[in-house]
């Protein structure tokens, strides 16, 4: 079972358990709730860590993760992943329930952090996963006492870098073939 189905079925089994009545384990089936809410199944996955990845397990699951999202996935040339970028970057490695699933990365440059190389394995797209990651850069950029993050977001992702509180700037350019668009966020 896939588990995205798993974790819906877990959500009607508790539904069940609260003594939900039908109409409400139905509602839970098409993902609504009595309030509207239509994301319940989002927050269901296990349980999400992040951490700096320093040990070579961790850095491979990272390049693995990026491979799968940017190569396989969005059809980046694989000589444009990783970059030269990647050795003065602190990376962060999200896990649910101690799988990998995620990764950012954060480069300081003078007092401007760097958000780059977000990615969020598909199975684990919806659990706000990536969500947690831009936070936990955010956080790793205040503890290096970066004042600012920028970052080069894909098109498609823009209301989810608004959402978070990053503002577009400028014109929208390729980068591997891909639409972008430069954003930032103040951190103080």
């Amino acid at each position: 079972m896939a588990p995205e189905a798993g974790a819906l079925a877990g959500l009607v089994a508790h539904a069940a358990s609260l003594g939900g009545s039908r109409r409400a384990r139905g509602a839970v089936e098409r993902g609504r709730s009595g309030t509207g809410l239509r994301r319940a199944r989002s927050r269901l996955p296990g349980v999400l860590t992040i951490d700096l990845a320093k040990s070579p397990e961790d850095r491979a699951a990272v390049f693995t993760i990026r491979g799968a999202v940017f190569v396989a996935e969005q059809r980046v040339p694989i000589a444009e992943e990783p970059d030269s970028r990647d050795a003065d970057a602190d990376h962060l490695l999200a896990r649910i329930d101690g799988v990998p699933a995620g990764t950012g990365r954060l480069v300081a440059e003078g007092e401007l952090g760097v958000l780059g190389r977000l990615a969020v394995l598909p199975e684990a797209r919806g659990t706000g996963a990536g969500a947690a990651l831009v936070r936990a850069i955010e956080e790793r950029a205040r503890e290096l006492g970066l004042a600012e993050i920028e970052l080069h977001a894909q098109t498609h992702a823009l209301g989810f870098y608004e959402r978070l509180g990053y503002t577009a700037r400028g014109e929208e350019y390729l980068d591997a073939g891909i639409p972008h668009r430069d954003m930032r966020k103040p951190l103080h």
